[in-house]
Protein backbone atom coordinates (compact mmCIF):
# COMPACT_ATOMS: atom_id res chain seq x y z
CA UNK A 1 0.00 0.00 0.00
CA UNK A 2 2.73 2.65 0.90
CA UNK A 3 4.38 1.70 -2.34
CA UNK A 4 1.21 2.24 -4.43
CA UNK A 5 0.73 5.83 -2.77
CA UNK A 6 3.81 6.75 -3.41
CA UNK A 7 4.04 5.80 -6.75
CA UNK A 8 0.59 8.00 -7.22
CA UNK A 9 2.21 10.50 -5.70
CA UNK A 10 4.67 10.43 -8.00
CA UNK A 11 2.36 10.09 -10.95
CA UNK A 12 0.75 13.42 -10.08
CA UNK A 13 3.79 15.29 -9.64
CA UNK A 14 4.86 14.16 -13.17
CA UNK A 15 1.34 14.91 -14.81
CA UNK A 16 1.26 18.61 -12.91
CA UNK A 17 5.61 19.50 -13.71
CA UNK A 18 6.04 17.96 -17.34
CA UNK A 19 4.47 20.63 -19.63
CA UNK A 20 6.53 23.29 -18.01
CA UNK A 21 9.86 21.20 -18.41
CA UNK A 22 12.38 23.37 -20.53
CA UNK A 23 15.73 23.03 -21.12
CA UNK A 24 17.70 26.74 -20.99
CA UNK A 25 20.17 27.84 -23.15
CA UNK A 26 22.92 26.29 -21.19
CA UNK A 27 21.51 22.66 -20.91
CA UNK A 28 19.77 23.24 -17.62
CA UNK A 29 16.16 21.78 -16.13
CA UNK A 30 14.58 18.63 -14.91
CA UNK A 31 14.09 15.51 -15.67
CA UNK A 32 11.71 12.65 -14.56
CA UNK A 33 11.08 9.11 -15.79
CA UNK A 34 8.20 7.29 -14.67
CA UNK A 35 7.86 3.13 -15.76
CA UNK A 36 7.58 -0.64 -14.93
CA UNK A 37 9.69 -3.14 -13.89
CA UNK A 38 9.05 -7.04 -14.36
CA UNK A 39 12.61 -8.68 -12.32
CA UNK A 40 12.81 -12.35 -11.41
CA UNK A 41 14.02 -12.23 -8.28
CA UNK A 42 16.39 -14.44 -6.13
CA UNK A 43 17.16 -13.97 -2.30
CA UNK A 44 19.08 -16.20 0.09
CA UNK A 45 19.32 -14.92 3.46
CA UNK A 46 20.50 -17.00 6.66
CA UNK A 47 20.10 -15.29 10.05
CA UNK A 48 21.98 -16.09 13.24
CA UNK A 49 22.24 -15.79 16.45
CA UNK A 50 24.84 -14.00 18.40
CA UNK A 51 25.83 -16.60 20.21
CA UNK A 52 26.47 -18.75 18.12
CA UNK A 53 23.16 -20.44 16.52
CA UNK A 54 23.47 -20.85 12.89
CA UNK A 55 20.46 -20.28 11.04
CA UNK A 56 19.24 -22.26 8.11
CA UNK A 57 20.49 -20.94 4.28
CA UNK A 58 17.06 -20.13 2.67
CA UNK A 59 16.36 -19.35 -0.41
CA UNK A 60 13.09 -17.55 -0.15
CA UNK A 61 11.61 -18.38 -3.87
CA UNK A 62 11.91 -21.82 -3.58
CA UNK A 63 12.35 -22.92 0.18
CA UNK A 64 9.32 -20.32 1.12
CA UNK A 65 7.55 -19.96 -1.80
CA UNK A 66 7.85 -16.33 -2.38
CA UNK A 67 6.95 -15.54 -5.56
CA UNK A 68 9.96 -14.47 -7.92
CA UNK A 69 8.42 -12.79 -10.45
CA UNK A 70 6.29 -9.31 -10.38
CA UNK A 71 5.82 -5.99 -12.26
CA UNK A 72 6.00 -3.02 -10.08
CA UNK A 73 6.92 0.98 -10.44
CA UNK A 74 9.72 2.43 -11.01
CA UNK A 75 10.30 6.22 -10.90
CA UNK A 76 13.50 8.77 -11.17
CA UNK A 77 13.88 12.64 -10.44
CA UNK A 78 15.94 15.17 -11.27
CA UNK A 79 17.87 18.18 -12.50
CA UNK A 80 20.46 19.44 -14.64
CA UNK A 81 22.36 22.07 -13.64
CA UNK A 82 24.38 22.74 -17.46
CA UNK A 83 24.81 20.37 -20.07
CA UNK A 84 27.36 18.43 -17.99
CA UNK A 85 26.26 18.28 -14.79
CA UNK A 86 23.28 16.50 -12.72
CA UNK A 87 22.14 15.43 -9.70
CA UNK A 88 19.50 12.15 -10.02
CA UNK A 89 17.18 10.34 -7.06
CA UNK A 90 16.02 7.23 -8.60
CA UNK A 91 13.42 4.71 -6.19
CA UNK A 92 12.44 1.22 -6.48
CA UNK A 93 10.53 -0.92 -3.97
CA UNK A 94 9.61 -5.03 -3.94
CA UNK A 95 7.05 -6.34 -1.56
CA UNK A 96 6.25 -9.74 -1.45
CA UNK A 97 4.36 -12.39 0.27
CA UNK A 98 4.18 -16.02 -0.05
CA UNK A 99 3.88 -19.30 1.94
CA UNK A 100 4.65 -22.86 1.63
CA UNK A 101 4.32 -26.26 3.58
CA UNK A 102 7.68 -27.01 4.65
CA UNK A 103 9.80 -30.01 3.63
CA UNK A 104 12.95 -29.27 6.55
CA UNK A 105 13.33 -28.26 9.98
CA UNK A 106 14.42 -24.42 9.82
CA UNK A 107 15.85 -22.33 12.10
CA UNK A 108 15.47 -18.43 11.16
CA UNK A 109 17.15 -15.99 14.04
CA UNK A 110 17.13 -18.31 16.66
CA UNK A 111 13.63 -19.63 16.26
CA UNK A 112 12.72 -22.86 15.24
CA UNK A 113 10.12 -23.87 12.74
CA UNK A 114 9.19 -27.55 12.68
CA UNK A 115 9.28 -30.30 8.88
CA UNK A 116 5.81 -30.01 7.70
CA UNK A 117 4.21 -26.66 9.22
CA UNK A 118 3.19 -24.24 6.71
CA UNK A 119 5.35 -20.84 6.81
CA UNK A 120 4.23 -17.68 5.62
CA UNK A 121 7.51 -15.30 4.52
CA UNK A 122 7.12 -11.27 3.92
CA UNK A 123 9.55 -9.69 1.77
CA UNK A 124 10.59 -5.67 1.49
CA UNK A 125 13.37 -4.67 0.18
CA UNK A 126 13.37 -0.86 -0.98
CA UNK A 127 16.06 0.87 -2.52
CA UNK A 128 16.86 4.78 -2.63
CA UNK A 129 19.87 6.41 -4.70
CA UNK A 130 20.86 9.78 -4.88
CA UNK A 131 23.87 10.56 -7.48
CA UNK A 132 25.82 13.35 -9.13
CA UNK A 133 26.66 12.45 -12.40
CA UNK A 134 29.19 14.47 -14.77
CA UNK A 135 29.87 14.38 -18.08
CA UNK A 136 33.52 13.70 -19.65
CA UNK A 137 32.92 13.66 -23.43
CA UNK A 138 29.70 15.08 -25.20
CA UNK A 139 30.63 14.84 -28.60
CA UNK A 140 28.07 13.70 -31.18
CA UNK A 141 26.96 10.39 -31.35
CA UNK A 142 28.95 9.77 -28.18
CA UNK A 143 28.41 10.57 -24.83
CA UNK A 144 30.51 9.52 -21.79
CA UNK A 145 29.77 10.21 -17.67
CA UNK A 146 30.72 9.18 -14.82
CA UNK A 147 28.61 8.93 -11.62
CA UNK A 148 29.37 9.32 -7.73
CA UNK A 149 26.82 9.48 -4.65
CA UNK A 150 25.16 7.40 -2.12
CA UNK A 151 22.58 4.02 -2.22
CA UNK A 152 20.43 3.22 0.22
CA UNK A 153 19.11 -0.48 1.40
CA UNK A 154 16.15 -0.91 3.55
CA UNK A 155 15.14 -4.53 3.79
CA UNK A 156 12.82 -6.44 6.17
CA UNK A 157 12.22 -10.28 5.71
CA UNK A 158 10.00 -12.15 8.09
CA UNK A 159 8.70 -15.52 9.04
CA UNK A 160 5.74 -16.43 10.69
CA UNK A 161 4.20 -20.47 11.28
CA UNK A 162 0.61 -20.20 10.86
CA UNK A 163 0.11 -23.29 12.90
CA UNK A 164 1.42 -22.19 16.28
CA UNK A 165 1.61 -18.06 15.67
CA UNK A 166 5.36 -18.42 15.82
CA UNK A 167 7.01 -15.23 13.99
CA UNK A 168 10.35 -13.80 13.69
CA UNK A 169 11.69 -10.71 11.34
CA UNK A 170 14.67 -8.96 10.78
CA UNK A 171 15.10 -5.46 9.16
CA UNK A 172 18.21 -3.06 8.52
CA UNK A 173 19.05 -0.07 6.69
CA UNK A 174 21.97 -0.26 4.56
CA UNK A 175 23.37 3.04 3.32
CA UNK A 176 26.17 2.51 0.45
CA UNK A 177 28.31 4.81 -1.50
CA UNK A 178 28.09 4.11 -5.23
CA UNK A 179 30.08 4.67 -8.29
CA UNK A 180 28.89 4.22 -11.82
CA UNK A 181 30.36 5.08 -15.39
CA UNK A 182 27.45 5.41 -18.26
CA UNK A 183 27.93 5.61 -22.06
CA UNK A 184 25.47 7.04 -24.34
CA UNK A 185 25.24 6.27 -28.48
CA UNK A 186 22.60 8.32 -30.99
CA UNK A 187 21.42 6.74 -33.87
CA UNK A 188 19.02 8.37 -36.16
CA UNK A 189 16.55 9.42 -33.47
CA UNK A 190 17.23 6.31 -31.19
CA UNK A 191 19.38 6.36 -28.26
CA UNK A 192 21.53 3.13 -27.14
CA UNK A 193 22.43 3.71 -23.01
CA UNK A 194 24.96 1.13 -21.09
CA UNK A 195 25.46 1.72 -17.35
CA UNK A 196 27.29 0.11 -14.67
CA UNK A 197 27.50 1.02 -11.14
CA UNK A 198 29.53 -0.66 -8.70
CA UNK A 199 31.06 -0.15 -4.77
CA UNK A 200 31.70 -2.51 -1.82
CA UNK A 201 32.73 -1.51 1.78
CA UNK A 202 31.90 -1.87 5.40
CA UNK A 203 29.50 0.49 7.38
CA UNK A 204 28.18 0.14 10.95
CA UNK A 205 29.45 -3.42 10.80
CA UNK A 206 27.61 -4.15 7.50
CA UNK A 207 29.81 -5.49 4.84
CA UNK A 208 27.85 -4.85 1.78
CA UNK A 209 28.81 -4.83 -2.07
CA UNK A 210 26.49 -3.71 -5.28
CA UNK A 211 26.72 -4.41 -8.57
CA UNK A 212 23.98 -3.09 -11.17
CA UNK A 213 24.23 -3.32 -14.84
CA UNK A 214 21.83 -1.47 -17.60
CA UNK A 215 20.97 -1.67 -21.12
CA UNK A 216 18.36 0.01 -22.72
CA UNK A 217 17.82 2.33 -25.85
CA UNK A 218 14.91 4.88 -26.11
CA UNK A 219 13.12 6.95 -29.03
CA UNK A 220 12.45 10.66 -28.62
CA UNK A 221 8.52 10.88 -29.44
CA UNK A 222 7.98 14.62 -29.21
CA UNK A 223 9.96 17.29 -27.97
CA UNK A 224 11.13 16.48 -24.70
CA UNK A 225 8.78 13.13 -24.02
CA UNK A 226 10.98 9.80 -24.94
CA UNK A 227 9.72 5.90 -24.81
CA UNK A 228 12.82 3.77 -23.26
CA UNK A 229 12.90 -0.21 -23.47
CA UNK A 230 15.68 -1.88 -21.47
CA UNK A 231 17.09 -4.75 -19.26
CA UNK A 232 18.41 -4.51 -15.80
CA UNK A 233 20.84 -6.70 -13.74
CA UNK A 234 21.02 -6.02 -9.79
CA UNK A 235 23.19 -7.81 -7.33
CA UNK A 236 23.32 -6.74 -3.52
CA UNK A 237 25.69 -8.80 -1.04
CA UNK A 238 25.25 -8.19 2.76
CA UNK A 239 27.31 -9.76 6.00
CA UNK A 240 26.21 -8.23 9.55
CA UNK A 241 27.97 -8.88 12.41
CA UNK A 242 26.04 -6.62 14.67
CA UNK A 243 24.69 -7.03 18.32
CA UNK A 244 20.80 -7.70 17.15
CA UNK A 245 21.71 -8.49 14.05
CA UNK A 246 23.48 -11.23 12.58
CA UNK A 247 23.66 -13.12 9.06
CA UNK A 248 24.21 -12.89 5.25
CA UNK A 249 21.74 -12.06 2.51
CA UNK A 250 21.92 -11.90 -1.25
CA UNK A 251 19.33 -10.08 -3.33
CA UNK A 252 19.65 -10.37 -6.80
CA UNK A 253 17.20 -9.36 -9.51
CA UNK A 254 17.25 -9.19 -13.25
CA UNK A 255 14.33 -8.33 -16.31
CA UNK A 256 12.95 -5.71 -18.61
CA UNK A 257 11.76 -2.16 -17.91
CA UNK A 258 9.75 0.09 -20.39
CA UNK A 259 10.05 4.05 -19.06
CA UNK A 260 8.23 7.00 -20.00
CA UNK A 261 10.98 9.76 -20.05
CA UNK A 262 10.80 13.66 -19.97
CA UNK A 263 13.35 15.60 -20.18
CA UNK A 264 15.87 12.65 -20.51
CA UNK A 265 16.86 12.56 -23.93
CA UNK A 266 18.73 16.20 -24.37
CA UNK A 267 20.54 16.27 -27.67
CA UNK A 268 24.20 15.68 -27.63
CA UNK A 269 26.15 18.13 -28.33
CA UNK A 270 27.23 19.29 -31.96
CA UNK A 271 23.97 17.29 -33.49
CA UNK A 272 22.61 20.11 -34.89
CA UNK A 273 25.66 20.52 -37.05
CA UNK A 274 25.64 16.82 -38.20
Amino acid sequence: MRCRYAFLGLVSLWLCAAPSLTWAADGSGWFMNLGAFGPKASTNIQLDVQNGTLGTNLHLESDLGLPDRRVVPQAALGYRFTRLASLEFNYFDLRRTGSRVIDENITYGGVNYAFNTTVSTFSDVRTDALQFRYVLVDSYPWALSVAAGVHATHFTVGLSDLNSGVSKSAAAQVPLPLVGLRGLYDWRGWRLRAEAVYFKMTVNSIRGHLNNYTLSVSHLLTDGLSLEFGYNYYVLGLVAERSYLTGNMRFAYQGPFLNLCYGCQTPLADSSTR
